[in-house]
Parts: structure tokens; sequence; C-alpha cells
């Protein structure tokens, strides 16, 4: 991973970044890479067990984004869902139909 360019010296909410030679997806919080995974669904579930474990807030780009995987796919936590994903949770309900 020489090729590869990750700044950390800036403070940036907790990310998942993808290396140049996409050969890793890396989780990204308080500027140190805390996890590296192969996949990307993989990265996408270590950036959630991070934001769960280190009881941090979804970063605001996105942040509906990972409310819809936590809570409508993954089925996990019973807080109220922000207006739009409650609105998309229902039309995929009712898609079937």
């Amino acid at each position: 991973m020489q090729d590869d360019i990750v700044d950390l010296t800036e403070n940036h909410p907790p990310h998942i970044a993808v290396t140049v030679n996409t050969d890793a997806y890396l989780v990204v919080a308080e500027q140190s890479i805390v996890l590296a995974s192969a996949d990307f669904a993989s990265a996408v579930a270590d950036f959630l067990a991070v934001i769960y474990a280190m009881n941090l807030e979804y970063p605001s780009k996105g942040k509906r984004t990972y409310e819809f995987i936590q809570s409508v796919l993954l089925k996990l936590g019973t807080k109220k869902l922000s207006p739009k994903v409650l609105s998309l949770r229902e039309k995929l309900v009712h898609a079937d139909n």
C-alpha cells in the first residue's frame, strides 16, 4: 500500500477510504486507520461497528444512507426514522403489491 494516499492530517468524520489500487477499504476515524477490509461490504459493516463502538454520530454526508442501512436493511436499532428514510422504507415495502 505504498502508492496509496490517505490524508490523516485533517480531522474528518469517520469514513471509508478506498486505496488507490483498491486492494483494501479502510475505515478511518479520528485521523487513524482503524480497520482494513478486503471488500466493500465488510468495510461498511466494520464502519457501522466502529460508529457504534465509539458511540459516534454518523457523518452528515451520507447520514440518511447509513441510517437506512442500519435501520431498514440490517433491522438494528429502534430509533425513530427520519421522514426521508421512513418514506423510502414504505415505498420499498409496498413495491411488492
